[in-house]
């Protein structure tokens, strides 16, 4: 069947029998007595005018009125007539142009238009996407409710129609911002080998920070299943990643990143391909056994990689020993070494290495080779100490890393997804105290919530336009933090104002470095 369409095609026809061919071909006119061609834009924004020009052809000369109407879903309105009559005084064609106005939402629309004169009729539909102007935005709402208080909190969406979510998230802990760290990973663009690893690695360990309703389930084994299956077109005929799909050459530390989650999924309970990991560790002992020597960013990641394999149950003992003998090691290196004895059952080596490391967390950014931070760093650490059974040395550096990502402050992917793993490597091994609280919305009927994880996320689908008011009290005898979430894509001229620690200074000067005055400048001059 062909879509829509009217013209003319070529019709061929190739023969063959007992070694003779032939062919044929003609062109043959597709077309009727009444024929319609409508056009619209590929995409239309919110508040946008339209309009849609409709060519009818009609080709019969007993066809003397054609009446033309549209109309649409929810998504647009039309502004005028929403049917005219077109009159022929003998075949030909004409346009008729219908006015349409986008409403204050986003989604699928639809505009149908028929076209009927005689015994002849004609419709057709045009599906049209109404995207928003802007890019999604998350704006944070911090409350912390005193034991016994009871607090009001109005609750209104800035969001378009349809793209408005509203979540809440609660806690006895200072608050993490857990839902915008968790939706700029879910939701970064790109996808190289570091970015891949960091959506999926710290979805892994959520149901230790949070507690996850079905649909939650299904959406983190999805993301994870999605980065195992991606993983394949990383890996190199040496069992190396690269970091971006058909490189020819490996990436170190993003290898090791690589190794480290596909195991840690396969523990986890997901499939993970079983030669993908083989072909990994053995790249991993023959690289780790070429190790010699090198400056701190290298004994970093060798230290890792020895991690890793360590943590695949086949450590390079050799390798091992070597590294811990080096004079100049770094605090950090030797913390993640000490991390790879205590795997093995070394406990003694584990504690030689945690006495001497004096790790050092400077302010610096590395975008290259080990995407580190003094922010990284930090969470590395924390991941050591939790491994090697120390976790009283890392309320410190919980802290520093609780207080950053509860802030607005941006941080890299690897940055946000090593801090998440490091609190879900703390409170996953430490016995969390159950917390409760109660909540409502308007009127209704508050609800007594429960938590046995450190925070509690609850999302409200379907959330009105018009706000509701939340109200929340706090049954415990510690402070209640509280974060309400409010995402969504605001209309254009809507955007709300705002700076941290950037401002803007914008200067206008002719070629003489003089100063201009923008409003004396004519247009066009």
């Amino acid at each position: 069947t062909m879509p829509q369409y009217f013209g003319a095609v070529r019709v061929m026809v190739v023969a063959g029998r007992e070694g003779a061919f032939g062919l044929a071909e003609k062109s043959v006119p597709v077309k009727r007595d009444l024929m319609t061609l409508a056009t619209l834009p590929r995409v239309v924004r919110p508040g946008e005018d339209v309009v849609m020009p409709v060519a009818v052809f009609v080709t019969d000369p007993a066809l003397k009125e054609v009446k033309v109407g549209v109309e649409t879903n929810e998504l647009f309105e039309v502004v005028g007539e929403r049917s005219k009559t077109v009159v022929f005084a003998k075949p030909g064609d004409d346009i008729v142009n219908f006015a349409l106005k986008t409403k204050g939402a986003v989604g699928q629309g639809q505009v149908r238009f028929r076209a009927e004169g005689g015994r002849e009729k004609v419709e057709d539909t045009i599906f049209i996407p109404v995207l928003a102007s802007n890019a999604p935005m998350t704006q944070t709402t911090r409350l912390e409710v005193k034991p016994g208080q009871t607090l009001s909190q109005a609750v209104v969406p800035f969001g378009l129609e349809g793209t408005n979510q509203v979540s809440l998230e609660a806690s006895n802990l200072p608050p993490l911002n857990l839902d915008k760290r968790l939706g700029f990973l879910i939701e970064y663009p790109h996808g190289c080998l570091e970015q891949t690893l960091s959506v999926a690695f710290p979805q892994l360990y959520l149901k230790n920070l949070v507690k996850l309703d079905e649909r939650q389930t299904r959406s983190v084994e999805a993301h994870v299943k999605a980065a195992v299956e991606k993983m394949t077109g990383f890996q190199m005929v040496n069992g190396a990643f690269s970091y971006w799909p058909g490189q020819h050459e490996g990436h170190e530390w993003t290898s090791t990143y690589a190794g480290y989650f596909l195991l840690e999924a396969q523990r986890l309970g997901f499939h993970v391909p079983q030669a993908m990991l083989d072909a990994w560790r053995a790249n991993q002992r023959m690289t780790a056994n070429n190790f010699v020597a090198g400056g701190d960013q290298a004994q970093l990641i060798q230290a890792f990689r020895l991690f890793a394999l360590a943590l695949a149950r086949d450590p390079d003992l050799g390798a091992m020993n070597r590294l811990r003998e080096a004079e100049d090691l770094p605090g950090l290196a030797g913390l993640i070494l000490a991390a790879a004895f205590h795997m093995t059952g070394q406990a003694d080596a584990a504690a030689d290495l945690i006495e001497r490391a004096r790790p050092e967390f400077n302010s610096y950014r590395d975008d290259s080779v080990t995407f580190g931070s003094g922010f990284r760093d930090r969470a590395l650490a924390v991941r050591a100490y939790i491994q090697t059974g120390r976790p009283e040395k890392v309320r410190g550096l919980l802290g520093e890393i609780t207080k950053t990502l509860s802030s607005d402050l941006w941080l890299s992917t690897h940055e946000t997804a090593f801090g998440l793993m490091a609190l879900a490597a703390y409170y996953g091994s430490a016995e969390v105290k159950p917390f409760r609280y109660r909540f409502g919305w308007d009127g209704d009927r508050p609800v007594d919530a429960e938590s046995a994880t450190p925070f509690d996320r609850r999302e409200f689908p379907g959330f009105p336009l018009k706000g509701r008011t939340l109200v929340l009290t706090n049954v415990e005898n510690s402070p209640l933090y509280v974060n309400v979430y409010r995402r969504g894509q605001p209309p254009a001229g809507a955007e709300a104002e705002s700076s941290e620690g950037l401002e803007l200074s914008v200067q206008y000067r002719d070629m003489k470095m003089k100063p201009i005055d923008m409003a004396t400048v004519t247009q066009g001059v």
